[in-house]
């Protein structure tokens, strides 16, 4: 979102800092970088081929990413990002975590330079954690799982009325 800040953090730091110090037992981040753009990166063409896949879900998937790849592709990065599905998929199938340390992470909340910044201390800093940090996940089997849900038939949902 900026050169400090991912968008989640950036659109709301004090909820993000709020998370951080509430005393979670199992607070997970998964980086920007460099797991977001590496791990959970595709690239144009393996993105093409996702979105070829004929059920509905490839196609809403298609939809919805079809601008996050345009914008990626815009400011550099050399495909789709997919950071929310790689989250979700590290929290359900744990064993697509590499590499992974605990961190105290804050979040700058009040400078207008570097809102939504997160500062990430590890056991060097002596600083308590509060947070898990992934560092690494399966690209690989991200990616497969991606591909068989993409791939599953779903049914059609009837719209409901008045919505």
């Amino acid at each position: 979102m900026t050169a400090a800040a991912e968008f989640n953090f950036y659109v709301d730091p004090e909820a993000a800092q709020i998370v951080f110090d509430a005393g979670f037992s199992d607070v997970v981040v998964l980086t920007w970088d460099p797991v977001t753009l590496t791990d959970a990166l595709l690239p144009r063409l393996d993105y093409e081929e996702l979105c070829a896949i004929d059920t509905p879900i490839a196609r809403f998937f298609k939809a919805l990413c079809d601008h996050t790849l345009a914008y990626d592709e815009s400011v550099g990065v050399p495909g789709s990002t997919h950071p929310d599905s790689m989250t979700l998929q590290c929290l359900v199938h744990p064993e697509l975590i590499l590499a992974e340390a605990p961190y105290r992470v804050d979040v700058e909340t009040t400078s207008a330079l570097t809102r939504g910044y997160s500062a990430m201390a590890w056991d060097k800093f002596e600083a308590t954690a509060n947070a898990r940090v992934i560092e690494r996940a399966d690209s690989a089997a991200f990616f497969a799982r991606l591909r068989a849900l993409l791939e599953t038939h779903t049914r059609p949902v009837l719209p409901i009325s008045g919505l």
